[in-house]
């Protein structure tokens, strides 16, 4: 009998979406909102994108877009999908954060007098001094900024405050400690005359 062939070319895509994410940074005081960005380094095509938070994680807005804002600390995973073909591919990134105050325990040894015009208000933290800035006030209204340097020389009673800054992660503490001061002693001396030796 008689026979026929054809061939039939059957084309094939398979391209499964390439995801990667960049450790992202922690969130902190100066930071409460953190930006994820989704990388796809597949070829071009029709890509959806769905996040979701686990282990604590919140998501701020950007669920359905490769931009994701978080607010809370947790896993977020991304799940991207080629609407050309339907292959999918999934990643995960960890959330952190660090909201962790300075500590501060501010002092003020001595007493201000004549023989000492001037007390150390020091600040005897346990955190390293690289990471702090130490912004203080002092009874007069003035401010002086010492950097990371914990100590400033008072010479003036009253109330001196001290706003403290981790530069690492923007959060703050505030202490304030009184400055003791003896007033100078004042003499006032009036001629005497002595009768003894003069007058009637």
């Amino acid at each position: 009998g008689c026979t026929s062939t054809d061939v039939a070319v059957v084309d094939q895509n398979t391209a499964v979406p390439e995801v990667n994410i960049a450790p992202p940074a922690p969130l902190s005081c100066a930071q409460p909102l953190l930006t994820i960005i989704g990388q796809n380094s597949a070829p071009a095509g029709n890509y959806a994108y769905e996040w979701t938070a686990s282990n604590g994680g919140h998501i701020f807005s950007g669920e359905n877009t490769r931009m994701l804002c978080v607010d809370v600390a947790g896993t977020c995973t991304l799940h991207v999908t080629n609407l050309d073909n339907g292959c999918t591919a999934t990643y995960a990134t960890a959330v952190t954060d660090d909201f962790q105050a300075p500590d501060v325990d501010l002092t003020a040894p001595g007493t201000l007098n004549c023989n000492a015009p001037s007390v150390n208000l020091i600040n005897n933290s346990a955190t390293n001094p690289d990471q702090l800035d130490h912004q203080w006030t002092l009874p007069d209204g003035s401010e002086v900024n010492t950097g990371s340097v914990p100590s400033l020389g008072a010479t003036h009673p009253g109330i001196s405050s001290l706003l403290l800054s981790n530069t690492q992660n923007g959060c703050t503490a505030t202490a304030s400690v009184t400055v003791i001061g003896h007033e100078a002693v004042t003499a006032d001396l009036a001629a005497q005359q002595n009768n003894n030796c003069f007058g009637a």
